[in-house]
């Protein structure tokens, strides 16, 4: 097996870290108000006929509420307004959850940072004024739905208790939306209070209970798993699937890369299944750690093992899809290796 020296310096460096923190045995807080800076994208769902349309002004202010509780929680909120002008689009009105994912997914294929989100919230809002003769009762009620785009998973939901209120007599028109956009703007902060929780604590932990581990010294420390020491620039504390595609890897090369995967590269989770041959292989492999993160730790492996990555093997990274494609060579094979496997 090729010693990956590089990659088992920086693990041995982290690993070193956590243990001078371990014998410190020093109280640790946990930080509920900690920062995130996932790039999340609000949009409103209305397709049912019943729910506020995007063009009423009870909308606007929702999403507006929505949005400055995102970002008071340090999350990177990316406006569907300046999303269209950029990348010059036309937001309809009525658009079902269908629609708005397909706006997430072209906004990520546009390949500007700036403009790709990972997380996205989408809400409804449905509001009713009922005219019991001397005044009106007017009702609104909001949800919301938390998604996990680059993941493909739902995260969570929410919905905020149905509010009552009194408005004047034959109150209709602008009269109804100023008295129900004024309420709505307060049941989505509950909304969005709730959501940016829900997802801070998907994503760093925020406001769960810290487990203290008992004192302990370096020497009498048990040993460190590799994969479970995960530094904190490389968690993103949501899961990502990868899909890792090799193109004319041999089977050892393979072989060699995926196992160093899952034992030695830090935040590793598990495997999906892998489908393929030597031609192309497509393998399944889910971690905490960021897409960038993965890039350069696969460089430092393909280094390690002989195949230089600006001549012999080319990678492209394209989302959670990351390939590699060995144009030429094989990485050299070290001889008198005794078989691990009996």
């Amino acid at each position: 097996m090729v010693k990956l020296a590089s990659l088992r310096k920086a693990v041995i460096a982290v690993t070193g870290s956590l243990a001078l923190v371990s014998c410190a045995a020093a109280p640790r807080v946990a930080h509920a108000q900690q920062g995130t800076d996932i790039p999340v994208i609000v949009m409103g769902e209305d397709s049912d006929p019943m729910s506020v349309a995007r063009s009423s002004d009870i909308f606007r202010r929702v999403i507006s509420e929505l949005q400055e509780q995102m970002s008071r929680y340090d999350f990177y909120v990316i406006d569907e307004n300046i999303l269209t002008v950029e990348l010059g689009w036309q937001v309809r009105e009525r658009r079902p959850i269908t629609e708005l994912m397909q706006v997430v997914q072209l906004a990520n294929q546009s390949r500007d940072p700036r403009l790709q989100a990972r997380a996205m919230v989408v809400f409804k809002i449905r509001a009713a004024a009922q005219n019991v003769g001397f005044a009106t009762k007017a009702m609104v009620r909001i949800t919301g739905d938390i998604y996990d785009y680059q993941a493909r998973r739902f995260i969570g939901s929410w919905e905020a208790p149905r509010m009552e209120f009194p408005a004047p007599a034959n109150c209709s028109g602008m009269c109804i939306q100023e008295v129900v956009g004024d309420h709505a703007r307060d049941v989505a902060a509950q909304v969005g209070d709730v959501m940016r929780k829900k997802l801070a604590y998907l994503t760093r932990g925020a406001g769960a209970p810290v487990v203290q581990a008992a004192p302990t010294t370096v020497a009498s420390a048990a040993p460190a798993s590799v994969a479970a020491a995960c530094p904190a620039d490389s968690d993103t504390g949501l899961t990502n699937t990868y899909a890792v595609v090799f193109r004319n890897f041999t089977t050892r090369e393979y072989m060699e890369v995926k196992n160093v995967m899952e034992h030695e590269f830090p935040c590793f989770i598990t495997t999906r299944n892998p489908s393929g041959d030597t031609s192309k292989r497509i393998y399944g492999y889910v971690s905490r750690a960021s897409a960038s993160k993965i890039e350069e730790w696969l460089n430092i492996l393909l280094i390690d093992m002989g195949l230089d990555p600006d001549s012999q093997v080319k990678m492209v990274v394209s989302g959670t899809e990351i390939l590699l494609d060995k144009v030429f060579g094989s990485s050299p094979q070290e001889p008198g290796v005794a078989p691990r496997f009996r």
